[in-house]
């Protein structure tokens, strides 16, 4: 199998992982985001990716990068100890991914 053909297959595994998920709990607002920093890293050129994003979801820039954003930040936040997303609004991850780790903090303690 050439690069290109496996390439194309993990991308289509993950559109296929991503797809059921655009309804969206917490968690999937988080697991859509990982799997979409993948697709980026697998894509080399941004158009491409946001051609990738669009033509599988329909979605846009500000989109795809509010979902990378909740990956981003709560990894870098929490590591392995992920907070259990599951209570909480997909919109209010978005916003809890631009706030300082103290408030952060205090809408995860709440929310559990």
């Amino acid at each position: 199998m050439n690069a290109i053909t496996i390439v194309e297959t993990r991308l289509q595994e993950l559109a296929e992982n991503i797809r059921p998920r655009l309804k969206r709990s917490g968690q999937d607002v988080y697991d859509i985001g990982v799997a979409l920093r993948e697709a980026h890293g697998l894509l080399t050129a941004e158009r491409q990716f946001l051609s990738w994003c669009y033509e599988q979801f329909g979605m846009g820039k500000s989109s795809a990068y509010n979902f990378m954003k909740v990956a981003d930040v709560f990894e870098e936040r929490y590591g392995d100890n992920l907070p259990n997303f599951g209570n909480i609004a997909p919109s209010a991850l978005y916003l809890l991914a631009e706030a300082n780790e103290t408030v952060t903090d205090a809408a995860i303690s709440i929310s559990d």
